[in-house]
């Protein structure tokens, strides 16, 4: 729903995701839990960068993969648009 609307490439997409699931984890989930603002009751400010490194890292990876997966499937429909174009065009000519 969100994806199309969002201006840029997909490695942006996916810090833009990325951020705000963060931010929702970070800010409202973890501490809801009891583990304090972004996790920090339990883990010090190396384990916090390399948590916030390890979420950016999947959601760009997702992002990314998820843009590839979905411009093999828009090519793959033009590529049978086109040839179902081209035998009618052939059918016509005969």
């Amino acid at each position: 729903m969100i994806e199309p609307r969002l201006p840029g490439r997909a490695y942006f997409k996916g810090l833009a995701y990325g951020t705000v699931v963060w931010c929702l984890n970070a800010f409202v989930v973890l501490p809801l839990t009891g583990e304090g603002l972004a996790g920090s009751r339990n883990l010090n400010t190396v384990g916090l960068i390399v948590f916030a490194v390890a979420h950016m890292s999947f959601f760009l990876a997702l992002s990314v993969l998820y843009e590839i997966l979905r411009t093999d499937r828009v090519s793959l429909r033009r590529r049978r648009v086109l040839q179902q174009k081209y035998i009618r065009i052939k059918e016509h000519h005969e």
